[in-house]
């Protein structure tokens, strides 16, 4: 039993180490921007409401690591842009996906986190806030739509 216990621990530390060096980029210490690419299911949060909604998104690549973001929500098809870079805080300074659109004449911006899922996919949780107003946030978080 300790036996199969020992191979679980190597294949799960070894499969950690894989994922986390499969995501490195020489500028930023994180993953490489085409690791973001590609369409998302997203729901979310309004800022300033207790409304929920979910669509879809997508992600895609133009030069200098940075994206063109479509957002579809309801009938609405909203485009903004987003890049990688490093948040001011916490200490670590972790690498984070900047996101700008514009919607019904409201400027918003969204930082997010991202983590890879099971299958070594971009998930992403963020906050959402109208520019000037990050007292009242809203959530969301983008699943990817795998592969078929």
């Amino acid at each position: 039993m300790r036996h199969i216990a020992r191979v679980f621990q190597v294949t799960f530390f070894a499969a950690i180490t894989t994922a986390s060096s499969l995501a490195e980029s020489p500028e930023l210490g994180g993953p490489p921007a085409d690791y973001f690419l590609g369409k998302y299911e997203v729901i979310g949060r309004k800022p300033g409401s207790n409304a929920t909604y979910s669509g879809t998104l997508e992600l895609t690549a133009v030069p200098d690591d940075a994206f063109v973001v479509i957002r579809r929500v309801g009938d609405h098809k909203v485009e903004g842009t987003a890049a990688l870079e490093r948040a001011s805080s916490p200490a670590d300074h972790p690498v984070v996906l900047r996101v700008q659109f514009k919607y019904g004449g409201h400027e918003y911006e969204g930082t997010f986190l991202w983590r890879s899922d099971f299958d070594n996919y971009p998930r992403l949780t963020g906050l959402i806030f109208e520019r000037g107003k990050k007292k009242s946030v809203g959530l969301e978080a983008w699943f990817p739509v795998h592969p078929r």
